[in-house]
């Protein structure tokens, strides 16, 4: 599957009830597009993890900065399918996360048609960064200012430039 967004760029993530605008990048205000990715999510039941892959397209790429945003309560409704327990979602002791984008281009090709997560064939995660706590809340960015992508240029050289 050709994707537009490489699964093997690091990006910040952010639930979509976490950002002002679900359609607008919360760094660089830039529409977000919709593609289709594998996701690793942990669910934890009684403190006791579970992981499994997940593939949707629920999460939406900011085209200039290095971030994803995420359908809080689609995912949350993946669990259901993902442990095979119709009301895990509607359980409030039940916590949920998303590790990481799995680079399906990464596979081998002799391995793609194998399981995935076994000694002989990893999955090839690509974490999410550390967020930057300060790019949820909707502000105007000075042009001069550092980007808040994380780049290390200034707005106007980085995520500015639309």
């Amino acid at each position: 599957m050709d994707t537009k967004h490489k699964a093997s760029l690091p990006r910040q993530m952010y639930w979509s009830n976490e950002v002002k605008d679900s359609k607008k990048c919360p760094t660089c205000g830039s529409t977000l597009e919709k593609e289709y990715h594998s996701y690793i999510m942990v669910v934890w039941i009684n403190k006791e993890p579970a992981e499994f892959v997940v593939g949707n397209d629920k999460g939406y790429f900011c085209p200039t900065c290095p971030l994803v945003v995420l359908d809080k309560e689609y995912f949350k409704k993946l669990i259901t399918i993902g442990l095979g327990q119709p009301e895990a979602h509607d359980n409030p002791t039940v916590k949920f996360a998303v590790a990481g984008i799995v680079d399906m281009d990464r596979i081998p090709d002799d391995k793609k048609s194998k399981p995935l997560g076994t000694h002989d064939n990893p999955i090839p995660l690509v974490r999410f960064l550390e967020r930057k706590e300060e790019a949820i809340v909707s502000k105007k960015i000075g042009r001069n200012q550092t980007c808040p992508c994380g780049s290390g240029e200034k707005y106007k050289k980085c995520c500015g430039r639309i």
